[in-house]
C-alpha cells in the first residue's frame, strides 16, 4: 500500500521591512499603512524606551545597549513569528536593524543573533526612509543628533545590502504619497 503524505499548502506570508534612521518618517507610514488596513508591527525599540521614560523599566540603550538590544531582538522576533498569512506585513525595522546599530556602536554580535537574522528571512526589497532634516527632530525617546542619524543610515544600509537585500529609497514626500509609493512598487 502506498502512503499519501498529507502537505500543507504553502501559504502566502509576505514581510515587508520599512528601515531608516530615526525621524524619518517610519512611524508616520506605518501609521498610514496600519489605517489603510495592513497588518503592521511597531517599533520595539521605541515601544521599550517609552515604557523606561515612564518608569515602568530601567534598561534603554543609552544604559546598557546588549540587554536593550536582546529584547528588541527577541520582541521583534516574536513580531516576526505573528506575520498574517495572505497578505503584506509591515514592519517599523526589522532583526537586521539590530545588527546594524550593535555593529555602529562597536559591541560584537552573538552568533545566534546571526543565525536569527540569517535564517529569517524578510521580503527582498526593503524600504529604506533618507534622513530628511525637514521633518527631523528629536523627542523623549528618539534622543540621536542629526548627525547621529546619518551615521546610523549608513550602517543600516550596509546591513541590509550586506544580507542580500535590495533597498528601495523612499522619496522625501507627504505620508500618503509615500504609502502610495510602496503600494505601488510592491505590485
Amino acid at each position: 500500500m502506498v502512503e499519501k503524505i498529507l502537505r500543507i499548502p504553502e501559504v502566502d506570508v509576505k514581510r515587508v521591512v520599512i528601515t531608516g534612521g530615526p525621524g524619518t518618517g517610519k512611524t508616520s507610514l506605518i501609521t498610514a499603512l496600519e489605517n489603510a488596513g495592513y497588518p503592521v508591527k511597531h517599533e520595539q525599540a521605541r515601544i521599550f524606551i517609552d515604557n523606561t521614560n515612564k518608569g515602568l523599566s530601567n534598561l534603554s540603550p543609552w544604559t546598557d545597549l546588549l540587554a536593550f538590544s536582546e529584547r528588541v531582538m527577541n520582541a521583534r522576533h516574536e513580531d516576526y513569528q505573528r506575520a498574517q498569512f495572505g497578505s503584506f506585513n509591515f514592519y517599523d525595522r526589522g532583526l537586521p536593524d539590530t545588527l546594524a546599530y550593535l555593529r555602529r556602536d562597536g559591541k560584537s554580535i552573538p552568533d545566534d543573533w546571526i543565525s536569527l537574522v540569517t535564517s529569517h528571512r524578510y521580503e527582498r526589497v526593503v524600504f529604506i526612509a533618507p534622513p530628511w532634516q525637514e521633518i527631523f527632530h528629536q523627542d523623549n525617546e528618539r534622543m540621536e543628533s542629526y548627525e547621529e542619524l546619518l551615521s546610523i543610515h549608513q550602517y543600516l544600509i550596509d546591513t541590509y545590502e550586506n544580507l542580500g537585500y535590495e533597498l528601495r529609497e523612499l522619496p522625501r514626500i507627504p505620508i500618503e504619497e509615500r504609502l502610495h509609493f510602496v503600494i505601488k512598487e510592491l505590485a
